[in-house]
């Protein structure tokens, strides 16, 4: 019979640490300098079939999947851009299968996401730059000051938001994730 092998005092302690912290000892980048502002890495999630680009250390993507029969307003998908300073941007996927207009798939199901004093204008996102839908909402108690791009891929909508635009590494990031943000299968 072979005796279990026991980690060193350090390893658990980083493990247990990052566990308690609420992490994960995986995160990446947990041991290098933190990212430099200008290299990025390709992320490619299979479920979604959406890629996009993230800071090259010390960020990592949490992919989450719903009920594919999900209807139109109600999330499908969640990919959650994770940084040093906490979750900085999140693209959330919801089901167009009318292949609706940014403009009116928002009217219909999203309005939710503007407040009283939140700024709403026009602009483009994705590879194929296409229309899409900014909403300004300002710091508010509980809450940082965010942005948010709604946006028509297929028979999909995608919501990006950038959850602290006071916070140019975060700022940086989510502009870097509207331009990269590729649909591939789905972008027809």
């Amino acid at each position: 019979m072979t005796k279990p092998r026991l980690l060193p005092v350090p390893v658990l302690a980083a493990c247990a640490g990052a566990l308690l912290a609420g992490g994960d000892a995986s995160f990446p980048g947990a041991d290098s300098p933190p990212w430099d502002g200008t290299t990025w890495r390709r992320f490619d999630d299979a479920a979604t079939g959406l890629s996009f680009d993230v800071p090259m250390q010390g960020f990592r993507v949490e992919s989450r999947h719903f009920d594919p029969k999900t209807p139109p307003g109600t999330v499908k998908d969640s990919l959650l851009v994770s940084g040093p300073a906490g979750l900085e941007t999140t693209i959330d996927v919801f089901a167009n299968p009318r292949k609706l207009p940014p403009e009116r798939y928002f009217a219909e199901h999203l309005e939710f996401l503007v407040g009283p004093e939140s700024s709403v204008y026009g602009s483009a996102a994705g590879v194929r730059r296409g229309s899409a839908i900014l909403v300004d909402s300002p710091r508010r108690p509980g809450t940082f000051a965010q942005r948010t791009a709604v946006f028509a891929i297929g028979s999909r909508v995608l919501v990006v938001r950038c959850n602290d635009v006071e916070d140019a590494r975060a700022v940086k990031g989510f502009e870097r994730v509207l331009e990269t943000l590729d649909a591939g299968r789905d972008e027809r």
